[in-house]
């Protein structure tokens, strides 16, 4: 970020500071004295009273800002309204900047899907986004334990249970049990491959360590009887990869559209979905950015 990048974000920052919390001079100075480390009491003049840091509160009230409202609090998680419900982690993860890119930024775009799988549905926040969407069927996979909890009490809050089939699972290049890694205070970061780019801002070293189930795209599709899927999803910190340069090109065929989050640049991914009939932009900075594919011999 340079000085100019950090001056608007830091103006930014105050005036939603102005507009949205009952003190914004104390919070201005305790967040100078906090800095990204530390943390301080944020009183919105709804009346809610959250202990945050400074860089989560910032994505906190650029949410407030779109119209959405903190309908309840517990000790980590604050329950947000804006049309749906959902429960989010606001003390660490990467929860509230997700709600911003699905809802609001709209990453995923404004078009209905009837059939998609969502991989790395987090505490689905964009399963839920595709089932509001007009998805008949939402197939969305979820290893980390914490991470499906919260997708469960989110899709029944919003009686989504018909449209979505939450899979506590992983997705891979072959079916079995492998390790899975969690980093403590990272959890929307979890990967079955960290790539060398996540692995400079994370340390994988101390993440929790379980075993998950994997399972294919082909297998999915077998077993939920999917005629087709309108677009798959990828956010899974690496999984990409593997996955797609194992994928059989019948199951191309069957995929209409493909929006995927990379970390590390997208290697050779361009190349092999052009290569398989899909027409492909990357947008974004290096490393990070999104590959959004659609398969030009379909037009679902």
């Amino acid at each position: 970020m340079n000085l100019k990048q950090f001056v608007r974000l830091g103006l930014n920052y105050v005036s939603l500071l102005f507009k949205q919390s009952k003190s914004p001079f104390r919070l201005i100075l305790a967040s100078m004295i906090a800095r990204t480390k530390g943390y301080v009491f944020f009183k919105s003049k709804s009346g809610a009273i959250l202990r945050i840091k400074p860089g989560k509160l910032y994505e906190l009230l650029i949410l407030l800002d779109h119209g959405w409202k903190i309908v309840e609090q517990m000790n980590d998680y604050i329950i947000l309204k804006k049309d749906v419900y959902l429960k989010c982690r606001y003390k660490k993860g990467w929860d509230l900047g997700h709600i911003k890119e699905i809802f609001e930024d709209k990453i995923y775009g404004l078009e209905s899907r009837e059939y998609v799988i969502d991989v790395g549905a987090s505490n689905s926040d964009s399963a839920i986004y595709f089932a509001t969407r007009g998805a008949l069927k939402v197939l969305a996979l979820e290893p980390d334990p914490e991470s499906y909890q919260l997708a469960q009490e989110n899709i029944r809050m919003n009686d989504l249970q018909q449209k979505i089939v939450l899979l506590n699972a992983a997705l891979s290049a072959s079916n079995g049990i492998t390790e899975f890694l969690i980093p403590n205070e990272s959890p929307n970061m979890s990967t079955l491959n960290p790539t060398e780019g996540l692995s400079k801002v994370i340390d994988f070293a101390q993440s929790n360590r379980i075993q998950v189930e994997t399972t294919t795209l082909e297998s999915l599709i077998e077993r939920y009887d999917l005629p087709r899927i309108d677009l798959l999803k990828m956010d899974c910190e690496g999984c990409e990869f593997s996955v797609l340069r194992n994928t059989k090109e019948e199951t191309f065929s069957r995929i209409g559209e493909i929006i995927l989050e990379y970390h590390d640049g997208p290697a050779d991914l361009p190349s092999l979905l052009s290569r398989v009939g899909f027409t492909v932009e990357c947008t974004g900075t290096q490393p990070l950015g999104l590959i959004k594919a659609h398969n030009k011999e379909t037009s679902h």
